[in-house]
């Protein structure tokens, strides 16, 4: 099954097995997330490009992701929001709030290549890349 078709269907696929589930076996899958999207971005920037790697994940039925700038390994963690067709990314960060909007990336709309934006503070600008996995 495609990524991007997987996010749609996640939530109640999900719903109902948890809902079967023992306590006990919730309470193991909610300590691993299970990665069902990889993009590799190039972000925009005011001199340059920036590569840098979202994974949206699976965590105990809810959509979790995280952002990792390729200069360094430290992961942000980010808040999945559905806004239509979009992922909608967002987190508080130190420079203030991040968020990533990648268009068309749910459901059947999903394309491999991925066009968006991005806005930290009072900056903004564009995003691509493309769905890895």
């Amino acid at each position: 099954m495609r990524a991007h078709t997987y996010l749609s269907m996640l939530a109640a696929a999900v719903g109902v097995g948890l809902a079967a589930a023992p306590a006990a076996a919730q309470n193991a899958m909610a300590a691993t997330p299970r990665p069902v999207a990889t993009y590799e971005l190039r972000v925009g920037l005011p001199d340059r490009t920036m590569p840098a790697k979202v994974v949206v994940a699976d965590s105990a039925g809810a959509l979790v992701a995280s952002f990792r700038r390729a200069t360094d390994g430290s992961a942000i963690p980010l808040i999945v929001n559905v806004e239509g067709s979009d992922l909608v990314l967002h987190a508080d960060t130190e420079s203030g709030l991040l968020e990533l909007v990648l268009h068309r990336q749910n459901g059947s709309a999903a394309k491999s290549r991925v066009t968006g934006r991005w806005t930290l503070g009072a900056q903004q600008g564009a995003l691509q890349g493309r769905l890895k996995s």
